[in-house]
């Protein structure tokens, strides 16, 4: 994961602590046990997606800074694009999906927001 090569990179793997991603357990998800561990100060510092940080960091009682990686001067990559698709060749339904999405873009930003999902600016094509 990029995570994991930026703290190879950087030279803390050792100091690493690996949560499950998917245990089954509704009451292990690993963005609570994530905020429970930092606000308890067993972590410092915590790495995840940022979806699952934005929603845990802004539901949690203790305030907790929520730091988008950027990419470094190596290349490698923090930040992804998130896409819809459609089935092949249905150019129809994807020019009405795009329309959809063009002109609900206040109210889906505000979504975003509302779960603390960090965003970055778009950048034009």
């Amino acid at each position: 994961s990029p995570a994991v090569d930026w703290l190879l990179r950087n030279g803390l793997i050792e100091q690493m602590v690996s949560y499950q991603h998917q245990t089954g357990d509704p009451d292990q998800y690993p963005g609570q046990v994530i905020d429970r561990d930092l606000v308890d100060g067993t972590l410092d510092v915590a790495m995840a997606w940022g979806p699952i940080v934005g929603y845990f960091a802004k539901k949690s009682a203790t305030p907790i800074a929520v730091v988008p990686f950027r990419p470094d001067a190596t290349g490698l990559r923090y930040d992804f694009s998130i896409a819809m698709a459609v089935r092949f060749g249905d150019k129809a339904l994807r020019d009405r999906v795009n329309g959809v999405i063009d002109s609900s873009r206040p109210e889906i930003q505000a979504l975003l927001d509302e779960y603390g999902v960090p965003s970055l600016p778009l950048k034009d094509e």
